[in-house]
């Protein structure tokens, strides 16, 4: 949502006047898609669909569908295909259930199995075997995902303030996520938040680097000039390379899975592309 922990509004940085067009300075896929005439569709919780995030990364889409319950996203793309055969047209569906049951009961976890077997089942027979054959021959399916997850429950996370000699050299709480931190250090005190970050966590398969070498690095991406990138990551990155993470406060949630980190599970994700007309 991106949205403070506190404010459980999806819109509220939008209300407060976050510029959510300029937030993110580089281009959306969706907006080169409609620049070359292919319509552009979200089709996501009515909740989550004018959130500040879902403003910042669909930009350029020109249509937006908020559903509400788990059978109403798959009607809604069974009716938005049948009407786009005509012209191209990307539509996208997104839920959300396999992430809320991998982080809560664990990935690979029964539910995260179960939710996975109730798409499979919707999509061959909400979707597949109710489009016409003239339209399957125009329409391609593509399954994906933005990230996969990790077993990492709470006894995995660090509290830093629990720790007076990391916690007294920030200038501010750690942002970003459980397993991937940014540390704002205080004025001067850079090197030395670094080299502690270092001999605390070096037997736990969490490494740092400074920020500004990440962004050399291309560890986000082909480097761009754009001076609040190095504002946001604070001074130093912590990504976790095995289980474990770093909090100011770990019980702030009880998650079981985690996503964020450099392991392969959480990095490597399906790209399945299909073409219906083989059904």
């Amino acid at each position: 949502k991106l949205s403070p922990r506190s404010v459980q509004q999806s819109t509220v940085l939008k209300d407060w006047g976050l510029d959510t067009q300029s937030f993110v300075p580089v281009k959306c896929v969706s907006e080169d898609l409609t620049k070359s005439g292919v319509k552009v569709r979200i089709l996501m919780g009515s909740y989550v669909i004018e959130s500040a995030l879902s403003s910042i990364v669909h930009r350029g889409v020109g249509f937006r569908n908020g559903t509400r319950v788990f059978s109403d996203i798959w009607v809604t793309l069974r009716q938005v295909v049948a009407e786009s055969a005509e012209s191209p047209e990307l539509a996208v569906a997104y839920w959300e259930g396999i992430d809320s049951v991998a982080h809560h009961y664990g990935p690979m976890s029964d539910q995260w199995h179960t939710e996975i077997e109730m798409i499979a089942y919707l999509i061959e027979n909400q979707i597949i075997k109710q489009m016409p054959k003239s339209l399957k021959s125009k329409t391609m399916l593509v399954i994906t995902s933005d990230h996969g997850q990790i077993y990492s429950p709470k006894d995995n996370v660090f509290e830093i303030k629990q720790t007076p000699e990391l916690a007294d050299l920030l200038l501010m709480k750690p942002t970003g996520e459980v397993r991937h931190r940014y540390f704002h250090a205080i004025s001067g005190f850079e090197d030395e938040l670094f080299e502690r970050l270092e001999e605390k966590f070096s037997d736990y398969d969490i490494r740092f680097v400074r920020s500004e070498d990440a962004l050399k690095m291309g560890f986000y991406g082909e480097p761009f000039d754009y001076a609040e990138v190095r504002r946001r990551l604070g001074d130093i990155i912590g990504i976790s390379f095995g289980p474990f993470g770093i909090s100011w406060d770990k019980d702030q949630d009880d998650l079981i899975g985690r996503h964020g980190g450099a392991t392969a599970d959480e990095m490597l994700v399906p790209f399945i592309v299909v073409g219906l007309d083989e059904f």
